[in-house]
């Protein structure tokens, strides 16, 4: 009978472990895909010391087969697991023919930007939950990340990882309903939904309809188009003359215009269609959006604005006045210069009058989508028109995003059930 191989320190060694003259431990199995692997540690168990001037900050030897062994019992692909992310994420990226080439484009540029240098580096085996959520945590407050950002970085991984578990090389995907936890720990990274007041619409809306210094001559006409039709941003930036139906009262959406860096890492201009079928939909051209946007076209004639050439679409309704597409960033800019000053003016009005003053709260071009739900349910839309008018997918998406807005409107309404008629 042979002698039991044994370790320097006399340890005996099990069947494919063994011990390089150097002292470093090696481990070699044959994998799912029918080849010999070899894993390496300087400790045997967990609780050896690595030896002087070596460095072993992995897992010992015997967890590392532990992990091997469970990995191989679940037809789990060690070999695959230890890809790298950054790699996993290229093959991902190259693979998707189907997206929009400026979709494609934010997505390398953001995997480029943020994922590369960072959690990139990391074997797919080595990335637990906890690292995907301090990842997303440390983007968001050591560095100033944006939610919508990380968000982002989530539609990037978390595919990546589900293509993994899919493919055996992981037991479980890391990213499963993470933004939700990452939410729930960082409360004031979407800020809080809300609707407009009634007062605080009239406020604003007052306001920067009767400003005559003509300082917002361009963007009023955008701004009451918002909030007379709930339309995105992207969607009334891409507004073209040929989507309104002034008899008919119609505006066709078929479109969306985005702005954010290509592959030459600058920021440009993006025309694409809607994300679902629902986002194609035509809505009411309501007596006060006709006023504005025949207001922005005389503007336009007046100044001699043209018009550029996006994607091949021409004929914007809506120009700044160096003749280009509104911007997300532009329009909640104006947004809070206007409420600024509104909010002076109601202060040293509310001083003169010995009140408290009635300040408009924050809010970004976004709130005047779900301002303009929320005074829908108010005056009795129906659910499923409001439905199709905001170009939603499915009814629970609506109620659910615009429920929150809803709790003084509520309990107005169960209050009736009280009243003696």
């Amino acid at each position: 009978m042979s002698e039991k191989r044994k370790d320097n320190h006399r340890r005996i060694l099990r069947d494919g472990e063994g011990q390089r003259p150097d002292g470093r431990y090696s481990y070699t199995y044959q994998g799912l895909d029918g080849r010999r692997h070899t894993v390496y540690s300087w400790r045997l168990e967990k609780g050896d010391r690595v030896p002087a001037g070596k460095r072993d900050r992995g897992l010992s030897l015997r967890e590392q087969e532990k992990q091997i062994l469970r990995d191989l019992a679940d037809g789990i692909d060690t070999n695959g697991s230890n890809q790298v992310l950054n790699d996993a994420v290229k093959a991902y990226l190259d693979s998707k023919h189907k997206l929009r080439e400026s979709t494609l484009y934010r997505y390398r540029y953001f995997a480029e930007h943020f994922i590369r240098d960072s959690i990139g580096q990391k074997r797919l085996s080595a990335i637990k939950r906890s690292t995907i959520l301090s990842f997303y945590n440390s983007l968001y407050v050591e560095k100033d990340v944006s939610y919508s950002t990380i968000a982002m970085l989530n539609q990037i991984l978390h595919p990546v990882f589900v293509r993994a578990v899919q493919d055996g090389c992981l037991r479980l995907d890391p990213t499963a309903g993470i933004m939700k936890e990452f939410k729930d720990k960082n409360e004031a990274a979407t800020g809080k939904r809300f609707a407009l007041t009634k007062v605080e619409q009239e406020m604003f809306f007052g306001y920067l309809d009767a400003d005559e210094s003509g300082r917002f001559d361009f963007i009023r006409p955008f701004l009451n188009v918002l909030k007379e039709t709930g339309m995105r941003i992207g969607e009334a930036a891409c507004l073209q003359w040929a989507d309104i139906d002034f008899t008919a009262e119609t505006i066709r959406i078929e479109k969306s215009l985005a702005y954010h860096p290509g592959e030459d890492g600058k920021s440009h201009f993006y025309i694409n269609e809607p994300k679902t079928a629902a986002g194609q939909r035509t809505i009411l051209l309501s007596p006060k959006a006709r006023q504005e946007i025949l207001t922005a076209r005389k503007l336009q004639m007046q100044l001699g604005l043209r018009s550029p050439q996006i994607d091949g679409y021409s004929n914007f309704v809506f120009l700044n006045s160096r003749s280009l597409p509104f911007t997300q960033c532009t329009v909640n800019g104006f947004i809070d210069r206007i409420r600024l000053e509104c909010n002076d003016r109601e202060n040293e009005q509310a001083s003169l009058e010995h009140r408290e003053p009635h300040l408009i709260r924050e809010f970004s071009a976004h709130i005047l989508r779900h301002t303009y739900a929320t005074r829908a349910i108010e005056n009795g839309v129906h659910p499923k028109a409001l439905q199709r008018l905001l170009g939603h997918e499915h009814l629970d998406v609506t109620m659910n995003t615009y429920s929150e807005s809803q709790d003084d409107f509520t309990m107005a309404e169960a209050k009736k059930m009280w009243k003696v008629s």
